[in-house]
């Protein structure tokens, strides 16, 4: 009499949608090691500094005592629209420049920290697929930075009230800086893919980054989102 043949496992039903679990973990995560506070931090420190200097270079003549702690300036309606229009375009190309930053360390440290550590195993041997980790890891940091890209809107918001602020400008400003952090993730995802360590995966992100940002991918100068950004002013 033969033996009886060993029961296969049943397989589990697979899970609906493309992106899988691991994306709410990547934002838990990320907020219990305190990376939302620092980002925030990064981005607000950046703006706060460069638009000070900004402040600073439109009143060349006024002490900057009289100009942070001193009466208010007086400026006429023509006077207030040009000041926010140039601040909201300093404000966009400095926002867009930290983000520039910002998104390969994310992106790339997602997954180069879990080979740095030798905690991506788990991953390989759960019930996840490389799609789902990948796609996880991408949807996730791209939800993260998206995040810390709106905390920045409240200020510039407030440039409407002095007139000279198109909507028109900061909507597709705002696109522009989206798709730049969508691809720059990628692009950092991708770069941690292929590289065996965390340098590598840094090297390649923050290589293919100022490509794009400077040279617009190597195609044409201006398909850099910098250059998208102060065309669209200038429009």
């Amino acid at each position: 009499m033969n033996p009886p043949s060993p029961a296969k496992p049943a397989r589990k039903p697979p899970r609906p949608g493309w992106v899988g679990p691991l994306v709410s973990w990547e934002l838990v995560r990320l907020a219990r090691r305190g990376q939302d506070f620092r980002a925030r931090f990064i981005l607000a420190a950046g703006l706060f500094a460069v638009l000070t200097l900004f402040t600073i270079a439109w009143f060349p003549r006024v002490p900057l005592r009289d100009l942070f702690l001193g009466t208010s300036q007086l400026l006429s309606l023509d006077e207030s629209a040009r000041f926010a229009e140039q601040f909201a375009l300093a404000f966009m190309l400095a926002q867009l420049s930290v983000l520039c930053l910002l998104a390969p360390a994310y992106a790339a440290g997602g997954i180069a920290e879990e080979k740095e550590r030798k905690t991506f195993v788990f991953l390989l041997v759960s019930d996840l697929t490389a799609r789902e980790i990948v796609l996880g890891k991408f949807v996730g940091r791209v939800a993260f930075l998206i995040g810390v890209m709106l905390a920045g809107l409240p200020v510039l918001a407030l440039t409407l009230l002095y007139g000279g602020v198109s909507i028109r400008f900061l909507l597709i400003g705002y696109l522009i800086t989206t798709t730049t952090v969508v691809f720059l993730t990628a692009v950092g995802i991708a770069s941690a893919c292929f590289a065996a360590t965390f340098r590598g995966a840094m090297f390649r992100a923050y290589g293919f980054t100022a490509l794009h940002v400077l040279a617009g991918c190597g195609i044409y100068p201006l398909l850099s989102p910098i250059a998208m950004v102060a065309m669209l002013f200038s429009m």
